[in-house]
């Protein structure tokens, strides 16, 4: 078990077999490639004694990424099928958590979730059938004035040519 701690001063013991994708916390406890299971018993005695601190990573995401990491990375029983049905329902959460999920995932260097989190944002922006549907379903205020917006607009089509 390795203790990580949170930026919000909480602390957890997970199992090696959930860090094997977190390239930050591996070279920080200098495993190389999350070979844990290679490793001595008395190698893991002494990671066991260290505590790792995410600074960027509150309790909450980090328990969001660790469910990722039990039902999609640790799940042998879950067909490829469930697979894609269990993301959709992981996905269906508040903007704030889905952005502390990117932002966990890009701090602990977990690629695949971070791949899978930002195509769901990217899948969010597609639905939306015009600018104004994407600064609504995005809460983005526009901070431009009618001419600024203007000049950009007809700068983009220039660039088109």
């Amino acid at each position: 078990m390795v203790k990580l701690l949170t930026n919000d001063t909480q602390e957890i013991e997970i199992d090696y077999k959930y860090l094997v994708n977190m390239k930050l916390v591996n070279a920080l406890l200098g495993v190389e490639d999350g070979t844990y299971e290679e490793m001595s018993e008395e190698e893991l005695c002494e990671i066991n004694e260290k505590t790792i601190p995410l600074d960027d990573v509150d309790m909450v995401t980090l328990k969001k990424i660790l469910e990722y990491c039990e039902n999609i990375e640790h799940n042998e029983k879950l067909e490829e099928n469930d697979k894609e049905e269990y993301l959709k329902s992981y996905f269906k959460c508040s903007d704030t958590l889905l952005y502390k999920v990117i932002n966990g995932c890009n701090y602990v260097q977990h690629e695949h979730l971070l791949d899978k989190a930002c195509q769901e944002i990217a899948d969010i922006i597609r639905a939306c059938n015009s600018i104004d549907d994407i600064k609504k379903r995005f809460n983005i205020t526009n901070e431009l004035s009618a001419e600024d917006e203007k000049e950009i607009m007809s700068s983009e089509v220039l660039l088109d040519k």
